[in-house]
Formats: C-alpha cells, sequence, structure tokens
C-alpha cells in the first residue's frame, strides 16, 4: 500500500458544474430577524456564482461575534476562531495553501478593537486574500456595548453617558482602498466586490451593515451620519 498522502484539495473535478448563488449556502442564516448580516450572506453568494468559484479550492474565516457565523452557512471550508484571530489564522492558511480562495469575516469589535493589531499587520503582509468588516458600530452579540466604532454620544451599557471618543473610522486607518456600499444595493456590492477578489493582493471589502435591531436608536442615528457621506 502507498504511503503517499493525497488531499482532496489536489482532486480536480471531472465535470464542471455551473452552481447557482443557493448551492453556495448550507443553512438558513440565524441572525435576528432584519439583520444586515443576511444581506452580506446573499451578496457574497451572488459574487461566488458570479465568479463560479469552487467550495472545494475556498476557506472563510471568522473570529466571534455575529458576523462571524459566516462559516457555519458557506459551502466552503470554514474556520470558527477565537475573538480577534480571525486575521493571523486566515493569513497562515494562506500561506500553506496559497491556490485556495480565503476570504475573512468579522465585525467592528473582532477587527478594530481586539484584532486592532492583527488587521494593520495583515494589510502590510499584503496577503492575498479577502476580508469583509461588517461593521454594525456596537457589540451586538452581547447586547449593546460600546464598540471602537460607535458614534460619540451614543448611550450603551458600558458608556451609559454617551460614548466619548469620536467613532474610529477604519477607512481612514486601513492602509489600502477600501469601498463602503449599502448591502441594499446588491447590485452595487457586487460590482464593488468581484473585481477586487481576482487581484493578487490583501483587499478590504467595508460594507455598511448599520442594521442591528438589539439597538434601533443606534441604528437610525448612524443612518443619519451615514446619509450625510458622499457618495
Amino acid at each position: 500500500m502507498s504511503s503517499l498522502a493525497i488531499s482532496l484539495l489536489d482532486l480536480e473535478a471531472d465535470n464542471a458544474v455551473c452552481l447557482e448563488a443557493d448551492d453556495y449556502q448550507t443553512r438558513a442564516g440565524k441572525w435576528c430577524a432584519g439583520c444586515g448580516d443576511f444581506g452580506a450572506l446573499n451578496a457574497v453568494k451572488r459574487l461566488l456564482a458570479k465568479e463560479q468559484l469552487q467550495p472545494e479550492k475556498m476557506a472563510f474565516v471568522s473570529g466571534i461575534g455575529c458576523s462571524s457565523r459566516f462559516p457555519h452557512y458557506v459551502n466552503a471550508y470554514g474556520f470558527h476562531g477565537i475573538h480577534g484571530r480571525a486575521l493571523p489564522i486566515a493569513t497562515g492558511l494562506k500561506l500553506a495553501r496559497p491556490e485556495l480562495d480565503v476570504f475573512v469575516v468579522m465585525g467592528d469589535g473582532d477587527c478594530t478593537s481586539i484584532g486592532a493589531g492583527h488587521w494593520i499587520h495583515a494589510t502590510r503582509y499584503n496577503t492575498n486574500m479577502t476580508v469583509l468588516l461588517l461593521d454594525n458600530n456596537i457589540y451586538g452579540l452581547t447586547k449593546n456595548q460600546t464598540s471602537p466604532t460607535t458614534p460619540m454620544g451614543y448611550k450603551s451599557n458600558t458608556s451609559p453617558r454617551g460614548s466619548v471618543l469620536p467613532a474610529l473610522d477604519p477607512l481612514q486607518t486601513t492602509l489600502f482602498r477600501m469601498h463602503r456600499s449599502w448591502l441594499k444595493l446588491l447590485t452595487g456590492y457586487q460590482r464593488i466586490s468581484m473585481p477586487h477578489c481576482r487581484r493578487p493582493m490583501h483587499t478590504m471589502v467595508f460594507p455598511l451593515s448599520a442594521s442591528c435591531n438589539v439597538v434601533p436608536s443606534l441604528h437610525r442615528m448612524c443612518l443619519r451620519i451615514r446619509s450625510k457621506i458622499p457618495t
């Protein structure tokens, strides 16, 4: 018997099958009704179908938070990591298996707070992977704690008198180009995402989920702020 190790990732399918968007979802997403993460999942499914990426050649890596449930719902290899550590895990995976399409999904707390050091350095390393930052401006999973992107003045469980610091803007912090897009405009979201996923570089996509129904007052505040952003 041969002792040669064979990975299933190295086996090519005999006949290519055209995959539809729903073929990339393994089960129904479990988020609060109206959560923007549903829109992100639908947009990603359409992106994958448009590009005809093969499930056995993809990996989704996440940390902890509402957005980090993503790997459970995508028909691909997945790794649900620990808080703030999605990027180093994904970087190691990409270095070990550079032929894989690696996606990283994080929330604002996961990326810009406990994972901030990894976020900046992953950008410096310029590893060829696609990062989605689903920013709802609050710690939604643990129900209404201030995050680095929470607007100044918003009252939360951890800032009962209102957030005293200006909100961190990931667009200004990241050294590479990032793009804002309303998830409701899915065609716009895909138009932004697809060409960048093909580039051999570290890419960050910053969709404005902004619909954490746990804190509707924050949602309304963010909508007022973002209505002033030039398009």
